[in-house]
């Protein structure tokens, strides 16, 4: 399986944070977590590609605002043809 680059941007007191996590969690994605309430200059990175919420999440370099399981799922299983990466319970992409 191809090694992805994910990063989520997320901040405090946020549930969509939480559940995006959780279901990157489930899937078994090596992801790196950037905390804007903790570090000011995590929002300014966002901020200057025109972005001022979470959850935010980057694949190699495509961006998703928001909690969208279905177009990470996809985005994540375009790198991964072939591989038994997404079961049945995420349906087929």
């Amino acid at each position: 399986m191809n090694e992805r680059n994910v990063i989520v941007y997320v901040s405090d007191d946020c549930s969509q944070c939480d559940k995006l996590l959780a279901h990157l969690n489930t899937l078994n994605v090596n992801f790196q977590t950037k905390n804007v309430s903790e570090n000011h200059e995590y929002m300014e990175q966002l901020q200057e590609k025109g972005v001022f919420g979470t959850p935010v999440t980057f694949v190699d370099d495509q961006m998703v605002l928001g909690l969208q399981k279905n177009k990470i799922n996809r985005i994540l299983s375009a790198g991964n043809q072939g591989s038994t990466f997404f079961s049945s319970e995420y349906g087929s992409y």
